[in-house]
């Protein structure tokens, strides 16, 4: 079971309205003591985004969508298999050499950036730099914001804030100073937004027939294995129609013949081009019948082996039917 938060994501108020510093905080705060024990777990998140904060009634956020998290043997253990999100994702997830729990630290730095302009962080392609001339409104924030977020934001892991003792060196800088962690953990801290529950809209139930319970019973006497009012001869002609082309005159007569084969099965065979009767007692007219079975069971094996002809495997085929040259595979 999943808590009922219906005040929607962070991201969906970053659509409505910018964030004070004091708002961004806040949030920022509580996002880190989520990782906290997320770490504490021994799990990375990977993906800490304001589409994965929720705001609840209180004003608290939640923080949910843990499908890139993965359990770790140790916080600093390194991993090596390439996920997140592409726009923020920290630089080291797409090389060689590994990372470690330090990624959610940098994706607190994208955090804070988008929750302080509403913007996504802009980097170089080549080495993932966060330059202030490519992000204009980094310029409008505080100086001690500015220097948490650049620090954050560091590619080389080492040298990134948190490298050194973790979380508790990230909360020790200057710009979180202002904010009481344990008070936060503790739910003392009056939270900054708050939405009015009357405003909330919620889609309406789904409608239900009120006489599905007549539809159920329509076919509940009947027996399910047989799907009523459907013929096999009909779907068959369907089938061989849809195989074949129309516009060539012999498909449309090996529609007919197998027509007249599949509504006459068991019965006294009837020649599709004189219409008449053939009686077996006749010499003559046997060797016609057997001609006209011959050629009827050569024109359905035709028909089932077009109807069946997608099924092949190109490896039944032969090498000439193949377009290109052969796939040659080196060890």
């Amino acid at each position: 079971m999943l808590d009922f938060v219906p005040c929607g994501d962070l991201h969906s108020i970053l659509k409505k309205r910018r964030l004070r510093e004091n708002e961004v905080l806040y949030f920022v705060g509580e996002a880190i003591l989520a990782l906290n024990a997320i770490h504490s777990q021994q799990y990375i998140y990977r993906d800490l985004k304001p589409e994965n904060l929720l705001l609840d009634f209180d004003g608290h956020i939640l923080l949910t969508d843990f499908g890139l998290a993965k359990k770790v043997p140790r916080i600093d253990a390194l991993n090596y298999s390439q996920c997140g999100t592409l726009q923020v994702m920290a630089p080291e997830i797409l090389g060689e050499s590994g990372y470690c729990c330090l990624v959610d630290y940098y994706n607190i730095g994208t955090l804070t950036y988008e929750l302080a302009t509403g913007k996504v962080p802009i980097f170089t392609q080549k080495h993932r730099l966060f330059l202030e001339e490519n992000n204009p409104a980094f310029a409008k924030l505080s100086e001690d914001l500015k220097d948490f977020i650049k620090k954050l934001l560091i590619p080389e892991p080492s040298r990134r804030l948190g490298a050194i003792s973790g979380l508790r060196e990230i909360t020790a800088h200057p710009w979180m100073a202002s904010i009481d962690l344990q008070k936060l953990f503790l739910k003392k801290v009056a939270p900054p937004l708050l939405v009015d529950p009357s405003s909330i809209s919620y889609q309406p139930k789904s409608s239900v027939s009120e006489s599905i319970d007549a539809t159920n019973q329509k076919y509940s006497n009947t027996d399910s294995r047989y799907i009523p009012n459907f013929s096999y001869d009909e779907s068959l002609e369907c089938c061989l129609i849809s195989k074949l082309d129309l516009n060539d005159e012999c498909s449309k007569e090996k529609i007919s013949k197998t027509t007249t084969i599949s509504t006459n099965a068991g019965s006294t065979t009837n020649s599709p081009s004189m219409g008449k009767k053939v009686s077996a007692s006749d010499p003559k007219e046997k060797q016609e019948e057997n001609v006209t079975e011959a050629d009827d069971t050569e024109i359905e094996d035709d028909l089932v082996a077009a109807k069946f002809d997608h099924y092949k495997s190109l490896k039944t085929k032969s090498m000439k039917l193949l377009k290109g040259p052969p796939l040659i595979l080196k060890s």
